[in-house]
Protein backbone atom coordinates (compact mmCIF):
# COMPACT_ATOMS: atom_id res chain seq x y z
CA UNK A 1 0.00 0.00 0.00
CA UNK A 2 1.13 3.25 -0.59
CA UNK A 3 -0.38 6.74 1.28
CA UNK A 4 0.40 9.90 0.42
CA UNK A 5 -1.45 12.20 2.56
CA UNK A 6 -1.41 16.14 2.43
CA UNK A 7 2.23 16.02 0.90
CA UNK A 8 1.88 18.74 -1.44
CA UNK A 9 1.71 16.25 -4.75
CA UNK A 10 0.73 18.86 -7.83
CA UNK A 11 0.99 15.51 -9.58
CA UNK A 12 0.92 11.94 -9.01
CA UNK A 13 4.31 10.73 -7.47
CA UNK A 14 6.69 8.51 -9.91
CA UNK A 15 8.19 6.43 -7.11
CA UNK A 16 5.30 4.18 -6.09
CA UNK A 17 5.97 0.83 -6.08
CA UNK A 18 4.18 -1.27 -9.52
CA UNK A 19 3.68 -3.76 -6.55
CA UNK A 20 1.40 -1.61 -4.52
CA UNK A 21 -2.47 -2.87 -3.79
CA UNK A 22 -3.77 0.14 -2.88
CA UNK A 23 -2.86 3.53 -3.84
CA UNK A 24 -3.92 6.86 -1.45
CA UNK A 25 -3.35 10.24 -2.48
CA UNK A 26 -5.17 12.34 -0.74
CA UNK A 27 -5.89 16.23 -0.10
CA UNK A 28 -2.80 17.42 -2.54
CA UNK A 29 -2.72 19.89 -4.91
CA UNK A 30 -3.25 18.14 -8.22
CA UNK A 31 -5.15 19.73 -10.91
CA UNK A 32 -5.15 17.29 -14.09
CA UNK A 33 -4.42 13.45 -14.19
CA UNK A 34 -2.24 13.31 -16.78
CA UNK A 35 -2.28 10.19 -19.09
CA UNK A 36 0.14 6.81 -18.27
CA UNK A 37 0.34 8.52 -14.73
CA UNK A 38 0.44 4.96 -13.25
CA UNK A 39 1.73 1.74 -14.26
CA UNK A 40 0.43 -0.44 -11.44
CA UNK A 41 -0.86 -3.62 -12.76
CA UNK A 42 -1.84 -5.25 -8.99
CA UNK A 43 -3.61 -2.06 -7.79
CA UNK A 44 -7.41 -2.79 -6.64
CA UNK A 45 -8.62 0.11 -5.04
CA UNK A 46 -7.33 3.57 -5.51
CA UNK A 47 -8.02 6.99 -3.58
CA UNK A 48 -7.39 10.23 -5.14
CA UNK A 49 -9.98 12.51 -2.73
CA UNK A 50 -9.48 15.59 -1.68
CA UNK A 51 -7.38 17.13 -4.15
CA UNK A 52 -7.57 19.43 -6.77
CA UNK A 53 -8.66 17.34 -9.82
CA UNK A 54 -10.48 19.61 -12.81
CA UNK A 55 -8.65 17.31 -15.31
CA UNK A 56 -8.49 13.43 -16.45
CA UNK A 57 -6.70 13.23 -19.55
CA UNK A 58 -7.19 10.24 -21.78
CA UNK A 59 -5.39 7.35 -20.34
CA UNK A 60 -4.96 8.70 -17.17
CA UNK A 61 -5.67 5.31 -16.17
CA UNK A 62 -3.62 3.07 -18.15
CA UNK A 63 -2.12 0.41 -16.71
CA UNK A 64 -4.31 -0.20 -14.08
CA UNK A 65 -5.91 -3.37 -15.31
CA UNK A 66 -7.15 -4.57 -12.26
CA UNK A 67 -8.45 -2.08 -10.68
CA UNK A 68 -11.41 -2.67 -8.75
CA UNK A 69 -12.20 0.61 -6.87
CA UNK A 70 -11.58 4.30 -8.00
CA UNK A 71 -12.35 7.21 -5.58
CA UNK A 72 -12.10 10.79 -6.99
CA UNK A 73 -14.55 12.38 -4.67
CA UNK A 74 -14.19 16.30 -3.43
CA UNK A 75 -12.49 16.86 -6.07
CA UNK A 76 -13.08 20.02 -8.82
CA UNK A 77 -14.58 17.76 -11.89
CA UNK A 78 -16.53 19.54 -14.07
CA UNK A 79 -17.47 17.47 -16.62
CA UNK A 80 -16.84 13.55 -17.29
CA UNK A 81 -16.27 12.80 -21.27
CA UNK A 82 -15.44 9.76 -22.89
CA UNK A 83 -12.58 8.38 -22.61
CA UNK A 84 -11.56 9.49 -18.93
CA UNK A 85 -12.20 5.70 -17.64
CA UNK A 86 -10.52 4.17 -20.46
CA UNK A 87 -8.48 1.14 -19.99
CA UNK A 88 -10.45 0.34 -16.27
CA UNK A 89 -11.78 -3.05 -17.55
CA UNK A 90 -12.18 -4.58 -13.71
CA UNK A 91 -13.72 -1.60 -11.74
CA UNK A 92 -16.88 -2.45 -9.79
CA UNK A 93 -17.13 0.91 -7.65
CA UNK A 94 -16.89 4.42 -9.13
CA UNK A 95 -17.27 7.58 -6.38
CA UNK A 96 -17.24 10.92 -7.84
CA UNK A 97 -19.76 12.11 -5.61
CA UNK A 98 -18.93 16.11 -4.16
CA UNK A 99 -17.50 17.24 -7.42
CA UNK A 100 -19.04 20.21 -9.53
CA UNK A 101 -20.10 18.47 -12.49
CA UNK A 102 -22.24 19.74 -14.34
CA UNK A 103 -22.69 17.54 -17.14
CA UNK A 104 -22.02 13.78 -18.29
CA UNK A 105 -21.38 13.14 -22.21
CA UNK A 106 -22.78 9.83 -23.79
CA UNK A 107 -20.20 7.27 -23.65
CA UNK A 108 -18.56 8.66 -19.88
CA UNK A 109 -19.02 4.67 -18.94
CA UNK A 110 -17.89 3.00 -22.00
CA UNK A 111 -16.24 -0.23 -21.48
CA UNK A 112 -17.41 -0.60 -17.42
CA UNK A 113 -19.92 -3.27 -17.90
CA UNK A 114 -18.59 -4.65 -14.53
CA UNK A 115 -19.28 -1.59 -12.58
CA UNK A 116 -21.68 -2.55 -10.03
CA UNK A 117 -21.75 1.13 -7.69
CA UNK A 118 -22.16 4.61 -9.49
CA UNK A 119 -21.93 7.33 -6.44
CA UNK A 120 -22.74 11.03 -8.32
CA UNK A 121 -24.61 12.11 -5.63
CA UNK A 122 -23.54 15.99 -4.35
CA UNK A 123 -22.33 17.90 -7.66
CA UNK A 124 -24.50 20.25 -10.11
CA UNK A 125 -26.43 17.92 -12.27
CA UNK A 126 -29.41 19.67 -13.86
CA UNK A 127 -31.01 17.21 -16.42
CA UNK A 128 -30.40 13.50 -16.99
CA UNK A 129 -30.39 12.90 -21.16
CA UNK A 130 -30.61 9.52 -22.79
CA UNK A 131 -27.73 7.09 -23.01
CA UNK A 132 -25.75 8.70 -20.46
CA UNK A 133 -25.56 5.23 -18.69
CA UNK A 134 -25.04 2.94 -21.80
CA UNK A 135 -23.05 0.09 -20.75
CA UNK A 136 -23.55 0.03 -17.49
CA UNK A 137 -25.70 -3.47 -17.84
CA UNK A 138 -23.81 -4.49 -14.44
CA UNK A 139 -24.83 -1.58 -12.26
CA UNK A 140 -26.94 -2.11 -8.86
CA UNK A 141 -26.63 0.95 -7.13
CA UNK A 142 -26.66 4.66 -8.47
CA UNK A 143 -26.69 7.62 -6.56
CA UNK A 144 -27.62 11.10 -8.21
CA UNK A 145 -28.56 12.66 -4.52
CA UNK A 146 -28.21 16.31 -3.47
CA UNK A 147 -27.62 17.57 -7.54
CA UNK A 148 -29.94 20.11 -9.12
CA UNK A 149 -31.99 17.72 -11.64
CA UNK A 150 -34.91 19.42 -12.51
CA UNK A 151 -36.06 16.66 -15.19
CA UNK A 152 -34.78 13.10 -16.44
CA UNK A 153 -35.52 11.87 -19.88
CA UNK A 154 -37.87 8.90 -21.03
CA UNK A 155 -35.66 6.12 -21.27
CA UNK A 156 -32.22 7.35 -19.43
CA UNK A 157 -31.93 3.94 -16.81
CA UNK A 158 -33.26 1.43 -19.84
CA UNK A 159 -29.31 0.18 -19.81
CA UNK A 160 -29.64 -0.56 -16.33
CA UNK A 161 -31.43 -3.90 -16.26
CA UNK A 162 -29.50 -5.28 -13.39
CA UNK A 163 -30.02 -2.01 -11.03
CA UNK A 164 -31.40 -2.64 -7.68
CA UNK A 165 -30.72 0.99 -5.76
CA UNK A 166 -31.98 4.05 -7.47
CA UNK A 167 -31.25 7.45 -5.26
CA UNK A 168 -32.40 10.67 -6.35
CA UNK A 169 -33.49 12.11 -3.96
CA UNK A 170 -32.53 15.86 -2.66
CA UNK A 171 -33.13 17.39 -6.21
CA UNK A 172 -35.49 19.72 -7.83
CA UNK A 173 -37.77 17.19 -9.93
CA UNK A 174 -41.42 18.01 -10.48
CA UNK A 175 -42.85 15.62 -12.62
CA UNK A 176 -42.36 12.17 -12.93
CA UNK A 177 -43.75 9.75 -15.99
CA UNK A 178 -43.54 5.48 -16.63
CA UNK A 179 -40.96 6.70 -18.93
CA UNK A 180 -38.41 8.09 -16.39
CA UNK A 181 -38.23 4.47 -14.90
CA UNK A 182 -38.47 2.60 -18.43
CA UNK A 183 -35.81 -0.72 -18.06
CA UNK A 184 -35.65 -1.15 -14.34
CA UNK A 185 -37.61 -4.35 -14.13
CA UNK A 186 -35.11 -5.13 -11.47
CA UNK A 187 -35.38 -1.72 -9.34
CA UNK A 188 -35.70 -2.89 -5.92
CA UNK A 189 -35.33 0.85 -3.88
CA UNK A 190 -36.31 3.90 -4.93
CA UNK A 191 -35.03 7.48 -2.83
CA UNK A 192 -36.96 10.31 -4.20
CA UNK A 193 -37.86 12.45 -1.56
CA UNK A 194 -37.00 16.05 -0.76
CA UNK A 195 -37.66 17.06 -4.58
CA UNK A 196 -40.89 19.03 -5.69
CA UNK A 197 -42.96 16.71 -7.20
CA UNK A 198 -46.95 17.59 -7.14
CA UNK A 199 -48.65 14.17 -7.75
CA UNK A 200 -48.17 11.01 -8.67
CA UNK A 201 -50.72 9.87 -12.06
CA UNK A 202 -51.74 6.48 -12.90
CA UNK A 203 -49.26 3.62 -13.34
CA UNK A 204 -45.84 6.10 -13.21
CA UNK A 205 -43.91 3.23 -11.60
CA UNK A 206 -45.32 0.12 -13.86
CA UNK A 207 -42.21 -0.26 -15.17
CA UNK A 208 -40.29 -0.84 -11.92
CA UNK A 209 -42.71 -3.95 -11.16
CA UNK A 210 -39.95 -5.53 -8.57
CA UNK A 211 -39.92 -2.02 -6.08
CA UNK A 212 -39.86 -3.03 -2.22
CA UNK A 213 -39.23 0.40 -0.70
CA UNK A 214 -40.32 3.88 -2.47
CA UNK A 215 -39.81 6.78 -0.11
CA UNK A 216 -41.82 9.96 -1.54
CA UNK A 217 -40.93 11.93 1.71
CA UNK A 218 -40.91 15.94 1.95
CA UNK A 219 -42.37 16.49 -1.84
CA UNK A 220 -44.82 18.74 -2.66
CA UNK A 221 -47.29 16.09 -3.57
CA UNK A 222 -51.15 17.25 -3.53
CA UNK A 223 -52.94 14.34 -5.41
CA UNK A 224 -52.73 11.23 -5.56
CA UNK A 225 -54.26 8.79 -8.57
CA UNK A 226 -56.26 5.55 -7.83
CA UNK A 227 -53.76 3.69 -10.13
CA UNK A 228 -50.07 5.52 -8.72
CA UNK A 229 -48.92 2.14 -7.29
CA UNK A 230 -50.88 -0.39 -9.82
CA UNK A 231 -48.87 -3.13 -10.77
CA UNK A 232 -46.49 -2.60 -7.92
CA UNK A 233 -47.27 -6.74 -6.39
CA UNK A 234 -44.13 -6.21 -4.29
CA UNK A 235 -43.87 -3.38 -2.48
CA UNK A 236 -43.19 -3.54 0.86
CA UNK A 237 -42.82 -0.03 2.42
CA UNK A 238 -44.02 3.21 1.02
CA UNK A 239 -43.20 6.49 2.66
CA UNK A 240 -45.36 9.65 1.49
CA UNK A 241 -44.53 11.36 5.06
CA UNK A 242 -44.43 15.28 4.61
CA UNK A 243 -46.45 16.12 1.52
CA UNK A 244 -49.60 18.31 0.59
CA UNK A 245 -52.29 15.05 0.38
CA UNK A 246 -55.75 15.79 1.50
CA UNK A 247 -57.25 12.87 0.21
CA UNK A 248 -56.39 9.25 -0.71
CA UNK A 249 -59.12 7.54 -3.32
CA UNK A 250 -60.64 4.59 -2.87
CA UNK A 251 -58.98 1.46 -3.63
CA UNK A 252 -55.46 3.41 -3.85
CA UNK A 253 -53.48 0.91 -2.00
CA UNK A 254 -55.71 -2.37 -2.49
CA UNK A 255 -53.72 -3.99 -5.01
CA UNK A 256 -50.44 -3.95 -3.17
CA UNK A 257 -50.57 -7.71 -1.38
CA UNK A 258 -47.24 -7.24 0.25
CA UNK A 259 -47.88 -3.96 1.74
CA UNK A 260 -46.79 -4.16 5.52
CA UNK A 261 -45.45 -0.44 6.36
CA UNK A 262 -47.15 3.03 5.06
CA UNK A 263 -46.27 6.49 6.40
CA UNK A 264 -49.01 9.48 5.43
CA UNK A 265 -48.14 10.90 8.27
CA UNK A 266 -47.78 15.24 8.04
CA UNK A 267 -50.35 15.94 5.24
CA UNK A 268 -53.48 17.56 5.07
CA UNK A 269 -55.91 14.19 5.76
CA UNK A 270 -58.84 15.08 7.28
CA UNK A 271 -59.65 11.05 7.54
CA UNK A 272 -58.67 7.85 6.35
CA UNK A 273 -61.42 5.56 4.72
CA UNK A 274 -61.17 1.74 5.28
CA UNK A 275 -62.00 1.32 0.93
CA UNK A 276 -58.68 2.85 0.46
CA UNK A 277 -56.98 -0.89 1.83
CA UNK A 278 -57.20 -3.75 0.63
CA UNK A 279 -60.73 -5.75 2.15
CA UNK A 280 -58.09 -9.12 2.61
CA UNK A 281 -56.42 -7.58 5.84
CA UNK A 282 -52.43 -9.10 6.14
CA UNK A 283 -51.59 -10.70 9.72
CA UNK A 284 -49.85 -7.09 10.77
CA UNK A 285 -49.63 -3.74 8.87
CA UNK A 286 -47.70 -0.94 10.46
CA UNK A 287 -49.10 2.60 9.54
CA UNK A 288 -47.61 6.10 10.41
CA UNK A 289 -50.68 8.40 10.26
CA UNK A 290 -49.41 11.37 13.02
CA UNK A 291 -49.42 14.93 11.89
CA UNK A 292 -52.53 15.21 10.29
CA UNK A 293 -55.82 16.61 11.74
CA UNK A 294 -58.07 14.23 11.39
CA UNK A 295 -61.60 14.74 12.43
CA UNK A 296 -62.32 12.31 15.04
CA UNK A 297 -65.88 10.77 14.33
CA UNK A 298 -67.39 7.41 13.38
CA UNK A 299 -65.94 7.34 10.00
CA UNK A 300 -63.20 6.00 12.03
CA UNK A 301 -64.28 3.31 14.07
CA UNK A 302 -62.65 0.58 11.53
CA UNK A 303 -59.38 2.36 12.33
CA UNK A 304 -60.27 2.89 16.35
CA UNK A 305 -61.35 -0.50 16.67
CA UNK A 306 -58.88 -2.10 13.79
CA UNK A 307 -57.96 -5.26 16.16
CA UNK A 308 -54.26 -6.93 16.14
CA UNK A 309 -53.56 -6.69 12.22
CA UNK A 310 -52.53 -2.69 12.65
CA UNK A 311 -49.75 -1.52 14.48
CA UNK A 312 -48.34 2.25 14.49
CA UNK A 313 -45.14 2.63 12.38
CA UNK A 314 -42.85 4.09 15.07
CA UNK A 315 -39.91 5.76 14.17
CA UNK A 316 -37.32 8.40 15.40
CA UNK A 317 -37.44 10.93 12.34
CA UNK A 318 -41.31 10.62 12.69
CA UNK A 319 -42.47 9.65 16.23
CA UNK A 320 -44.89 7.40 17.35
CA UNK A 321 -46.92 7.11 14.09
CA UNK A 322 -49.87 7.41 16.14
CA UNK A 323 -53.45 9.46 14.98
CA UNK A 324 -54.21 13.37 15.93
CA UNK A 325 -57.62 14.82 16.42
CA UNK A 326 -58.43 18.26 15.26
CA UNK A 327 -59.03 20.50 17.69
CA UNK A 328 -59.54 19.74 21.30
CA UNK A 329 -60.58 16.22 20.84
CA UNK A 330 -58.45 13.04 21.68
CA UNK A 331 -58.38 9.70 20.10
CA UNK A 332 -59.24 7.99 23.34
CA UNK A 333 -62.82 9.84 23.13
CA UNK A 334 -63.55 7.44 20.13
CA UNK A 335 -64.95 4.98 22.86
CA UNK A 336 -68.42 5.66 23.23
CA UNK A 337 -68.84 6.76 19.59
CA UNK A 338 -67.50 3.98 18.51
CA UNK A 339 -69.43 1.63 20.75
CA UNK A 340 -66.07 0.05 22.37
CA UNK A 341 -62.22 0.72 23.64
CA UNK A 342 -60.05 0.88 20.43
CA UNK A 343 -57.32 -1.40 20.38
CA UNK A 344 -54.56 1.34 20.09
CA UNK A 345 -56.44 3.79 22.04
CA UNK A 346 -54.08 5.80 24.81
Amino acid sequence: MYIGYCQGFTEVPPYIVAEATEIWIVGNQIQTLKANSFNHSSCLKLALSWNEVETIEIGAFNNLDSLQVLNIYNNKLSSLTPGIFQGLFSLTELLVYNNVIENIQVGSFNNLDKLQVLSLGGNKLTSLTPRVFDGLSSLIKLELQFNNIKSISTGVFRDLQSLKELAVHANEITDLSAGMFEGLDSLDILYISSNKIKSLSNGVFRNAPSLTGIWLEENEIVSLEAGAFQGLENLIKLCIYNNQVQHLPSGIFSNLPALTHLNIGQNHLSTLAENVFSAEKPSRFNLAISGNALDCNSSLCWLYSSGGWLWWWEDSRWGDGWPECSGNFNWSQLDPICGKKGWYSK
